[in-house]
């Protein structure tokens, strides 16, 4: 009995107890949908433009990567607290819309969009930290 008992015994940790990790923010919909709704919104304009000046295809997806950047970047400023994640869902859910309604298809510059939203953010996120 004293040997089972022994067994079930609770161990004590030995050594410097563990810190606790800094308790993360949660996600806020008003930075994914911000993130989304930016993205879709710069690059239709941006697509409707390109197309009335009948820009080439090169220019186009250059310009889409640099309006993504950047609305990633405004996520971040705009969401404080773990900007890559939301602008990371917020680009990849525009992925589908851009292809469908900005870009008609053409889904190679809808998913550099997403991305590069996504980028962004982590990008602003990881250089804008204290420390």
């Amino acid at each position: 009995m004293a040997k089972r008992a022994a067994k079930n015994a609770v161990q004590k940790p030995q050594g410097r107890p563990a810190k606790d990790a800094p308790a993360r923010p949660p996600l806020r919909r008003a930075g994914v949908l911000f993130a989304l709704l930016m993205n879709l919104i710069l690059l239709t304009l941006l697509s409707l433009l390109a197309a009335t000046l009948s820009w080439p295809r090169n220019a186009l997806l250059t310009s889409a990567i640099v309006v993504a950047l950047a609305v990633g970047g405004l996520t971040a400023r705009y969401v404080g607290a773990r900007a890559g994640i939301h602008a990371f869902l917020g680009g990849m859910l525009s992925i589908p819309l851009l292809g469908w309604i900005a870009f008609g298809g053409d889904w190679q510059i809808a998913f550099f969009g997403g991305a590069f939203c996504a980028l962004g953010g982590i990008l602003v996120e990881k250089f804008s930290e204290k420390g």
